[in-house]
This record gives C-alpha cells, sequence and structure tokens, in this order.
C-alpha cells in the first residue's frame, strides 16, 4: 500500500510517542473493541497528540490485535488475549553474583552455535563499550501472556523504517533488532522471564513453558498480510537461556 496522510506511518517519532502507544496497548481490552477510543483518546491527550491521530491509532491497534503471531498457531492473535491472560510491565530485578563483561557474554553466544543473521552477534557484543560490572539487572518487559499453557514475552516498538508495509519486512527488522542491540535485550528478558516462571509454576521446564519471544513493530504490522511483516519473533534455545542465565549468576566462575 502506498503512504497514505494521516496514517500510523506519520505519526510522530520518539521516545514521547512510544511512551504514548506503549500505555495505549497496556490499557485496552484486547478482547473487545468497546472502550477503544476512549483509552487512544485519552492517552494521546494526555501525552500532547491531537485528537486527529485517533482514527490513525485505532486502524494501527487493531491490524496489531488481529495479526497472527504464528503461522503454525492460527489462534494465536493478542485479540484472543483477556486480560487476565496477561501482565503488563512485569518487572524484574535479579542480581550479578561476578563481573560480567561483554566478552563473558558474547562467548556464551558463541558457544551456542547461532545461525544466520545472528551469527554475527557475539562479535558485536565484543564491541560494547562497557567495563566489567557487578550488581543488579532491573527492567520491564512491556507484557507477557499465557496462551494454552506457554508463555511469551511481547515489546512494542514504533521505530520508523519507512512509510511502507513493504519497509517492514524481517531483514529490514533484523538489521533493527541487530544496530539496537534488541537481541541482547529480549535475551535478558527471556532470562528474567525464565527464572520468573520457574518461581511460580510447578513443575516448570523452559521447553515446555516459554513459548517465545515478539518484538511487534507496530508502524509495519498488517493483519491482512498473514503472520509476516512487522513482527519479529525468535525461541531462544534452551541451552542459551541456562547458559546466560548461569553467567549472569556468576555460576562456575568464582
Amino acid at each position: 500500500p502506498a503512504r497514505v496522510s494521516g496514517s500510523f506511518f506519520d505519526f510522530p517519532r520518539g521516545s514521547l510517542a512510544g511512551q504514548c502507544i506503549h500505555e495505549i496497548f497496556e490499557k485496552l481490552d484486547f478482547t473487545a473493541d468497546v472502550d477503544h477510543d476512549s483509552v487512544i483518546r485519552d492517552s494521546l491527550k494526555k501525552y500532547g497528540y491531537g485528537d486527529e491521530w485517533r482514527p490513525a491509532v485505532r486502524s494501527m491497534a487493531a491490524h496489531v490485535l488481529a495479526a497472527p503471531l504464528d503461522a503454525a498457531r492460527p489462534g494465536l492473535m493478542l485479540k484472543s488475549i483477556p486480560a487476565c491472560g496477561r501482565l503488563n510491565e512485569l518487572e524484574f530485578y535479579f542480581p550479578l553474583n561476578a563481573l560480567v563483561d561483554p566478552s563473558g557474554m558474547a562467548d556464551v553466544f558463541a558457544r551456542h552455535g547461532a545461525a544466520g543473521f545472528m551469527a554475527d552477534f557475539a562479535g558485536s557484543l565484543r564491541g560494547l563499550g562497557f567495563m566489567p560490572v557487578r550488581g543488579f539487572v532491573r527492567g520491564y518487559i512491556d507484557m507477557v501472556f499465557e496462551y494454552h499453557g506457554k508463555y511469551y514475552l511481547v515489546d512494542w516498538k514504533t521505530n520508523h523504517l519507512g512509510n511502507d508495509y513493504d519497509d517492514y519486512t524481517a531483514e529490514r527488522i533484523n538489521d533493527a533488532m541487530f544496530g539496537h542491540y534488541y537481541i541482547l535485550q529480549y535475551h535478558l528478558y527471556t532470562v528474567a522471564l525464565h527464572r520468573y516462571l520457574s518461581l511460580r509454576i510447578p513443575g516448570y521446564r523452559y521447553e515446555t513453558h516459554f513459548g517465545g519471544v515478539y518484538y511487534l513493530f507496530v508502524r509495519g504490522v498488517n493483519s491482512t498480510h498473514g503472520a509476516g511483516g512487522g513482527i519479529y519473533r525468535d525461541v531462544p534455545s534452551a541451552a542459551l537461556v541456562r547458559s546466560l542465565s548461569d553467567y549472569l549468576h556468576g555460576e562456575g566462575r568464582r
């Protein structure tokens, strides 16, 4: 589709816009749209955006909620997730029990045979510019949801990659995931969720209970395109998640 004036492609960019969209998805009832207009109107006003953006934001949200997340699981759509089946802004906080540095993290990724564009990520990690650190890791996962006994994490991204759905291909999204170190981010999120679930689910096993990671580049999601554009998916290997968790916890390095 060509660019349409006033479409969500044109929605303002930057951190404030991102906060606004995050809040909208946090407040929406995914399974019913009766309150979508009021939620969108109130959040736009709160962040200083005019009501003229409401149709574009509503259309974007409708596409995101109706988009198939996995071609192999046609019922897996956000509009199928009730409020009781999700957690918004899940805070995590865990100690680093030994010094953590870019080289050590890169070694963890390199040991687990990443393929494709991920194969270069270990090398990229070695270039991160921070000194060895010890302390705590604290953060927030935008959303965690449960579907048929599996748990998934979601991150909302408002990155502008272009003014057409064709600009939000897997290749373009992979570049953004790589360039912004979102890959490291979601692996840390996965470790945090793995630890959280292990404390709360009797008989928990990563292979059984963890469903995957979804980074939704909301400007590029179009529900009529199938399980395709605008969505980044991954299920990190159990070996990598456990190894990264052990590394951060300091096991075997004391």
